[in-house]
């Protein structure tokens, strides 16, 4: 496979260009096992994460998992943020090698985590799972039997920057990342200002 890395591609904040090159070919592997998506979507138009089959998915979460641990380093006092090194000079730089090894581990880890048979997995009284903002929501009152939220924690908690490790391997940008923050309950990122005769906030 050969996959090119920019110098934009968010990756390359922790890992040198060769380390982040691995990791899209790791990426791009698990898109060309997906014939709905061959490739990774544009990361302004992210509806193409909702199209993953559940093969693509199990192999995401393992590739999530192999880059929150190589970036171990970069952990802060919350263990679920990452920190940025001071220069590039203090990037990481793993092996292709122990970077496949370390995919293989924790593929293998959730593997042995799934324990509902397959033939279990989707039935006529499967339960249908649909994401959405408060802001847009694509169902009426009385349209579903359970809803699963984030807490409105009375502190302002910045929840993105807990996955921006996750977010990087999605390949999500700048400019997406902010609107991702903006629009994140508990969000830090706004003022708070109350726009007349709009009812949203600035």
């Amino acid at each position: 496979l050969s996959v090119e890395v920019s110098a934009e591609d968010p990756l390359t904040q922790w890992f040198r260009p060769s380390s982040a090159r691995s990791i899209r070919t790791l990426q791009k592997a698990i898109h060309l096992s997906n014939a709905a998506d061959p490739t990774p979507g544009a990361v302004e138009e992210p509806e193409w994460v909702e199209r993953l089959d559940a093969i693509s998915c199990f192999f995401y979460c393992a590739l999530f998992s192999t880059v929150r641990d190589l970036l171990h380093a970069f952990r802060t006092t919350n263990p679920t943020w990452l920190a940025s090194p001071d220069s590039y000079r203090h990037r990481i730089g793993p092996g292709e090698g122990a970077i496949v090894q370390k995919f293989e581990e924790r593929a293998a880890h959730l593997a042995n985590k799934l324990s509902v048979r397959i033939e279990n997995a989707r039935g006529p009284g499967s339960a249908v799972f649909t994401t959405g903002t408060a802001e847009n929501l694509a169902f009426v009152d009385g349209d579903f039997d359970a809803a699963l939220t984030s807490p409105p924690y009375a502190t302002r908690i910045d929840y993105v920057k807990g996955t921006l490790a996750e977010l990087a391997v999605l390949g999500v940008g700048k400019s997406f990342l902010l609107r991702l923050r903006r629009i994140t309950t508990g969000t830090p990122v706004v003022s708070g200002k109350l726009r007349l005769g709009k009812g949203n906030l600035e």
